[in-house]
């Protein structure tokens, strides 16, 4: 399976977490297939984010997309998310 992860830094995880559930039928519609959501333990601003993709250039799509980073602006996250475009082995 193809993977996206994204890394970032959120003013608030309660707000980012509301605008990431809200998002879903926008990022099921461009191919994200699942995902999963982690916390660092140590700074909980920090989130992590695997989603599964259909194909890596819906992915890759996806992680070029204005409207994703209109949403990381609405859900308080903070600088430029880090990505990266994973593939199982």
């Amino acid at each position: 399976m193809n993977h996206v992860m994204m890394r970032c830094k959120v003013i608030d995880f309660g707000r980012w977490m509301a605008e990431f559930n809200a998002d879903e039928s926008w990022r099921r519609s461009v191919g994200e297939q699942d995902y999963h959501v982690y916390r660092d333990t140590d700074d909980p601003s920090m989130v992590t984010v695997i989603m599964g993709w259909d194909h890596m250039d819906n992915g890759q799509n996806f992680i070029n997309s204005p409207t994703l980073r209109r949403k990381n602006q609405d859900g308080g996250v903070v600088g430029e998310p880090t990505y990266f475009l994973l593939k199982d082995i």
